[in-house]
């Protein structure tokens, strides 16, 4: 089963192809014509796991539920937008989301590129309790990565130690 918005349909998912030619041909099934295909990303629709070519044999077995949902280029794009929100309510549901995709490879390169670790950094300097963090989970997640957090800070990377050191 696949779902996408509120529609669900029944799809029988050939693993032999690409997960962008599943996603489009489950949009041609659901008559979603005018949607853009990289836009577009598959997930498991229980844990949420970001399904993609390399992992897809090995994440997806029969009768998995799945979701078609935004890429993570769009989600990095509506993360980054969201985290200048001067609406308390919409920063904290937006670093809540971060702490999960911030794992995957694809988003973090675009949260990157469009800026976002500067409001990441501006979070955690400015924000305090549920957000405080789940903003240092985020920056625990992004230090899983290889690339990214060495464009932080002198004082940054202070003020972080501060908080290590007073545990």
């Amino acid at each position: 089963t696949v779902v996408f918005k509120e529609q669900k349909i029944d799809y029988l998912i050939d693993q032999s192809l690409s997960i962008e030619t599943i996603i489009k041909n489950i949009c041609l099934e659901l008559n979603k014509t005018e949607v853009r295909i990289q836009d577009l990303s598959l997930r498991n629709f229980e844990t949420e796991e970001l399904i993609t070519d390399e992992n897809f044999r090995r994440k997806v077995k029969e009768g998995d539920h799945l979701k078609l949902v935004a890429s993570p280029a769009i989600e990095a794009a509506d993360t980054v937008r969201n985290m200048k929100s001067f609406d308390e309510g919409t920063v904290k549901r937006t670093i809540f989301m971060l702490q999960k995709y911030i794992k995957e490879v694809e988003f973090v390169d675009e949260f990157i590129t469009l800026g976002g670790l500067a409001y990441l950094q501006r979070t955690i300097m400015n924000c305090q309790g549920n957000t405080l963090a789940y903003a240092l989970n985020s920056l625990q997640n992004l230090m899983e990565h290889d690339h990214g957090w060495e464009n932080f800070t002198k004082d940054f990377v202070s003020m972080v130690s501060s908080f290590i050191n007073i545990k």
